[in-house]
């Protein structure tokens, strides 16, 4: 798997103090380059929106990369996918991307202890098959983060990653697919007549530039207090009233299934 360079941060005041170790989903779509669908099957079954299949990864994924504002040496467990799938044939999957027991570090003098990053909710997204991703937001609170010792509510705004893709078709790396296929035999031919049955892999190349945001307190002088920030690191919006940043990771899920079915990913021809 591909590493994501190291990116920009937000947060002046926690970059200082951390070890440098280098949404609703009924958002209208514009049209999209046809580049290929998800395919997905259950024998015996159709899939549709009144009929949906799960599709989750039986194995943990890893993160590569996770930058989060000015904070680096972010490490995570794992991380973990569901997927909701509403057709046998679609340019686009529903993923809610699970960050699991990810932690980052401080100095504290001659000693350095970690500190969470904590997720909510699991990311809600909109894997395109053109290589975008769009975030979503199915309710305001879902997007929040913790990062102590900063004391705002952290959110994740709905967005198309990356950002060029609000504005043009055409073909994106922000994330990658693959199809890996498993051949059966004996028993396991009556859930599996083909002979065989399909996982999806996802790997998310370049999930960077992603926007945050967090309300400033009145008053306040530092990042670490909810105070604006300005430069690089980030910026204060008047139209909305909100300090914006960025944060960005790279990763990969693998042996994505549909119990008793399969789901894959089939490039335009």
């Amino acid at each position: 798997m591909r590493s994501l360079k190291t990116m920009g941060g937000l947060f002046a005041a926690l970059a200082m103090t951390a070890v440098v170790a280098s949404p609703a989903y009924a958002v209208k779509e514009k049209p999209k380059v046809p580049t290929g669908n998800f395919i997905a099957n259950i024998n015996g079954q159709e899939i549709s929106p009144t009929n949906k299949a799960i599709a989750k990864s039986n194995k943990e994924g890893e993160i590569e990369e996770f930058v989060f504002g000015g904070i680096h040496g972010i490490e995570c467990k794992s991380i973990s996918s569901t997927s909701e799938v509403e057709s046998e044939k679609s340019p686009d999957l529903k993923m809610d991307l699970a960050f699991n027991s990810c932690t980052y570090p401080i100095k504290a003098g001659e000693f350095t202890r970690r500190e969470p990053v904590k997720f909510k909710h699991s990311l809600h997204m909109v894997l395109h098959a053109n290589g975008s991703v769009k975030v979503v937001q199915i309710a305001e609170n879902e997007t929040e983060v913790k990062v102590p010792p900063f004391k705002c509510k952290i959110k994740i705004p709905a967005q198309e990653v990356p950002l060029a893709a609000e504005k043009k078709e055409g073909e994106f790396e922000a994330v990658e697919y693959s199809t890996e296929i498993e051949t059966v035999e004996g028993g396991k031919l009556k859930k599996y007549p083909r002979g065989f049955f399909e996982r999806l892999e996802v790997e998310f190349t370049a999930m960077k530039h992603l926007k945050m945001e967090f309300k400033p307190e009145p008053g306040a002088k530092s990042a670490a207090k909810c105070g604006d920030i300005k430069g690089e690191e980030g910026h204060f919006n008047p139209e909305t009233g909100m300090v914006e940043g960025k944060w960005g990771f790279a990763g990969f899920v693998e042996e994505i299934e549909i119990h008793g079915g399969s789901i894959g990913f089939e490039p335009a021809v």
